[in-house]
């Protein structure tokens, strides 16, 4: 389970919505949820759950449906406050030690930039 947290440029209202473009050839799914907009820094927070994990999939995506994310300096614009993309949650079986591990970013939403 990869749960992340990204702030996109522009007004974005979305309820688990797929995205399901493929990236380089490959089969990719991420799901985009919107947690707050902004419209005074013309920004929304979303929560993005990836089914895959291709390279920049989370960016790729959300600049493919016109919400690229702030700070992206390669498929967006580069900002001051740099990347605003963030893991939430991490869940998978360690291949190590052999058990689950999960690990979770106990925090509130971070504030506009």
């Amino acid at each position: 389970t990869k749960i992340y947290w990204a702030r996109v440029t522009g007004q974005l209202t979305a309820q688990d919505t797929k995205i399901d473009a493929p990236i380089d050839g490959k089969a990719s799914v991420s799901h985009v949820t919107t947690i707050k907009a902004d419209s005074e820094t013309n920004t929304t927070l979303v929560e993005v759950k990836i089914d895959t994990g291709r390279k920049h999939q989370i960016r790729r995506h959300l600049a493919s449906i016109g919400h690229p994310i702030v700070g992206d300096r390669i498929y967006g614009a580069k900002a001051p406050s740099g990347l605003q993309l963030v893991a939430k949650h991490l869940a998978f079986d360690c291949p190590l030690q052999k058990h689950p591990a999960r690990y979770t970013l106990e925090c509130e939403p971070p504030a506009n930039n």
